[in-house]
């Protein structure tokens, strides 16, 4: 059995999480009108990288804050929750900060949902397929 997270593994993985939205909104931000458009065939390219950028997310926090495999779910956990309140949070009041174009600042906003759903998913393949898979 592992031990559980510590006050500071799991305020760092907060902090982890906000760090990976904001970045995610700044990307919005900066490369908007280059994928978050409607009918933009690039679209479904931006939604693709979620995929490696899920996975550098995750490797990145684990090297900074060192955890068991079996608890990497729960820290992609508490790093999606912290990056899904502040999507909200400024989708809602600050819409600005992602970007001036509403359309724009609304895929954007779902490609960071989409992204932490990936990150979700890789949490639980790291810490619980894998293993199983190992066992068998």
């Amino acid at each position: 059995m592992t031990k559980p997270l510590t006050k500071r593994q799991a305020g760092g993985f907060v902090l982890f999480g906000i760090l990976f939205w904001f970045v995610g909104a700044m990307s919005v931000r900066l490369i908007g009108d280059t994928f978050f458009t409607s009918g933009n065939p690039w679209l479904f390219f931006a939604f693709f990288l979620g995929l490696p950028a899920g996975y550098f997310f995750i490797k990145t926090a684990t090297a900074f804050i060192p955890i068991a495999r079996e608890r990497i779910f729960e820290a992609v956990a508490i790093m999606t929750t912290s990056a899904v309140l502040f999507d909200g949070i400024f989708l809602t009041f600050f819409r600005q900060l992602y970007h001036s174009d509403f359309e724009v600042s609304h895929y954007g906003a779902a490609w960071i949902l989409w992204c932490g759903g990936v990150g979700l998913a890789l949490g639980y393949y790291y810490s619980y397929a894998k293993r199983k898979a190992a066992a068998v």
